[in-house]
C-alpha cells in the first residue's frame, strides 16, 4: 500500500539521488535540506510503502498559484497511480486555499507525464522553444483545481 506525507530531513538523501538521476548533474544537496526546513514556498511530498520511498513531488508555491518542478517515481513503481496519488495528496494538503492555480513543464515527448498530466486536468498553454539542455522543446501545462 502507497501512502503520501511530507517530506521531512530524513528524506533529503532519497531525493538528492533522484534529481541527480533526472538531471544527470549533482545539485547541493544543502539546497534540498534547507527547502524542507525553512522555505514556506517550497514543499516537497514522499509516496512511500512501508519498507521503503518510492517517489516525490516537489513544489513552488506562492499564493494560489504552485508550480510543479517535478514528480518522480522510481522505474519499478511506475504505471501505478503513484504520481497521481501525489498530486492528489498536495492538492488535498492545500485545500483550505482552494482554487490553486497549478503549472508545470514537460519535455514535448515526455508522452507517459503528459498523458498522466491530461488525466489530472491539465492542458498545455505554451511551448518553450530548446527549453532543456540537450535542445528539447517544453510544454507548459496549467489547471485550475477547484474541488
Amino acid at each position: 500500500m502507497i501512502s503520501c506525507r511530507q517530506a521531512t530531513i530524513k528524506d533529503v538523501t532519497f531525493i538528492y539521488q533522484c534529481e541527480v538521476e533526472i538531471f544527470n548533474q549533482k545539485i547541493a544537496i544543502d539546497l534540498i535540506k534547507n527547502d524542507i526546513k525553512y522555505h514556506d514556498n517550497t514543499a516537497y511530498f514522499i509516496a512511500e510503502t512501508a519498507d521503503e520511498v518510492v517517489g516525490y513531488l516537489s513544489i513552488l508555491k506562492s499564493d494560489n498559484h504552485i508550480e510543479i518542478i517535478n514528480i518522480y517515481v522510481l522505474k519499478r513503481w511506475r504505471n501505478r497511480g503513484i504520481g497521481h496519488k501525489l498530486f492528489n495528496y498536495m492538492t488535498f494538503y492545500y485545500q483550505k486555499e482552494l482554487p490553486l492555480e497549478i503549472s508545470l513543464e514537460v519535455r514535448e515527448y515526455n508522452n507517459q507525464a503528459i498523458a498522466l498530466y491530461k488525466s489530472l486536468g491539465f492542458k498545455t498553454i505554451n511551448k518553450r522553444k530548446q527549453y532543456y539542455q540537450d535542445g528539447e522543446d517544453a510544454l507548459v501545462m496549467h489547471c485550475l483545481y477547484e474541488e
